[in-house]
């Protein structure tokens, strides 16, 4: 029997009813529409993925080329992608690169949401809430880099951005440091002389035929006790700007040789300006007067400005000219002194802290003795070697190349013409010296007790001009902070 269309139609209604008045498509038509709707979700999909991936190659692009702008609007067409970690971190690096740190500091946010885990992600946030200032909460995420143990090059930044931190932290509130100090020592030669013997002329001997007489220079050493105390006092920063100010007075006592006994007072100011992070100028001015044995020997003043310049993480130069003048109880000896020098710091091992600072300098100083005319050229090298935390050597290395201009004048500076044995030449002197230190804090204590060995040595044309002192010390001393 032949079914027409209705009967074939009520057929398939009653083996398949309809709902609510939508007609309902039988099993073999419902999976090819859920196939169909499944390809053209996953092309979708998969148009979508590449898209998002075009706009991070292409911010990224932007950011090497240094058109940060550009990067920044790539960002901006593309806000469909945002949420993707990938994308908004390409999108924060370049709000970063841009000086924008709140923009960036929010992209990045939103890839630690997604991603508690991303240490790159977390290390920008840092870098972004550093250049908002936001040091708190930026050295937070900086610390959660490093307790997390990734490689070495990334816990090497973020300890960097801790210690900068703490630098900035530090500069926004006034530092101050107060210490006292004691030394005992022994000094081999505690005049500073050759050990020559020299002639003396003396007057009112001529009818006995005696012009001069040999006079015996001996070495004489001697123990002595020391004591100081200083400080300092730094303000904040503000708007890269800081005054320091520094002082200290001390008081040397020797066993024997009283008439050494040496006290100084010595006082400095200096105006820092930063005009960039890699950049500072140093406007210093420092006061010191000397006693000896009581009595007043000379007052020093000097202008020393130092411009200072970062070239890289582990490598600063300074350069600084210096001017002084003297004034003595002798008005014979007032000095004016002229300096022109440089230095250049360098961290030898970042691991281990090694220091390294050099610095030649050269100067030329004018009395009114000619024999103290003198031009002379140095250079000293440091090194500081930290140990541990609690223990630190240092060694420090200078020689010089001393020229007097003008030999002793019999007329101007008999003694001087006598101790040379009458000889007026000018005198050329070279210089050494070596300093070794160590020392060490006492842990969890405001201690630090230093042993120090000091020789110098002075090689000069003229005999009676020579000589060689080493001086052994302990020093103990009490900081606050």
């Amino acid at each position: 029997m032949h079914k027409g269309p209705r009967h074939l139609l009520e057929c398939h209604l009653a083996k398949y009813p309809c709902r609510r008045g939508v007609f309902r498509l039988g099993p073999v038509r419902f999976s090819l529409a859920f196939l169909v709707l499944l390809c053209c979700s996953g092309f979708a999909a998969a148009e979508n993925e590449t898209h998002w991936q075009d706009a991070v190659t292409q911010i990224e692009q932007f950011i090497d080329q240094g058109d940060y702008d550009a990067a920044i609007e790539v960002g901006q067409d593309n806000e469909q992608h945002t949420g993707i970690p990938e994308f908004d971190l390409a999108v924060g690096r370049a709000h970063l690169f841009a000086g924008e740190g709140e923009r960036a500091a929010r992209a990045f946010e939103r890839v630690i949401i997604v991603q508690p885990g991303h240490d790159r992600a977390r290390l920008e946030l840092g870098r972004a809430l550093y250049v908002i200032e936001d040091y708190e909460t930026s050295r937070d995420h900086f610390t959660q880099v490093i307790e997390r143990e990734p490689p070495d090059q990334v816990q090497s930044q973020a300890q960097r951005f801790v210690d900068a931190i703490d630098r900035a932290m530090a500069a926004a509130r006034p530092a101050t440091d107060a210490w006292v100090s004691l030394r005992g020592g022994h000094d081999n030669n505690v005049y500073s002389t050759s050990g020559e013997d020299f002639l003396l002329s003396v007057e009112g001997l001529e009818a006995f035929g005696i012009d001069q007489l040999e006079v015996e220079e001996e070495v004489e050493s001697d123990q002595f006790l020391e004591g100081a105390v200083g400080g300092f006092y730094h303000t904040p920063w503000v708007a890269d700007r800081q005054w320091r100010f520094s002082g200290q007075a001390q008081h040397r006592d020797y066993e024997r040789f009283s008439e050494v006994d040496q006290s100084v007072v010595q006082a400095e100011a200096t105006r820092v300006v930063r005009t960039s992070e890699m950049e500072q100028f140093h406007l210093g001015a420092e006061l010191q007067q000397v006693y000896i044995d009581g009595d007043y020997q000379r007052t020093r003043a000097r202008l020393t400005p130092e411009w200072r310049r970062n070239t890289g993480p582990t490598d600063q130069w300074r350069f600084q000219p210096v001017i002084g003048y003297s004034d003595y109880d002798n008005d014979d000896l007032d000095t004016l002194r002229g300096e022109l020098g440089g230095s250049w710091v360098r961290l030898i091992s970042e691991d281990l802290g090694v220091i390294l600072l050099t610095r030649p300098v050269v100067h030329h100083e004018q009395t009114d003795i000619d024999y103290m005319v003198r031009t002379g050229f140095d250079v000293d090298a440091n090194f500081i070697v930290p140990v541990n935390d609690w223990n630190t050597f240092s060694m420090a290395l200078s020689s010089g190349y001393h020229l007097y201009h003008d030999g002793a004048d019999e007329d101007d500076y008999k003694q001087a013409y006598d101790r040379r044995y009458e000889d007026d030449s000018a005198e050329r002197a070279f210089l050494v010296g070596i300093n070794f230190s160590y020392s060490v804090d006492v842990p969890q204590e405001p201690w630090r007790i230093t042993a120090m060995i000091n020789h110098r040595n002075k090689n000069s044309n003229i005999d009676t001009r020579n000589y060689e002192q080493t001086l052994i010390m302990a020093d103990f001393r009490y900081t606050w902070e």
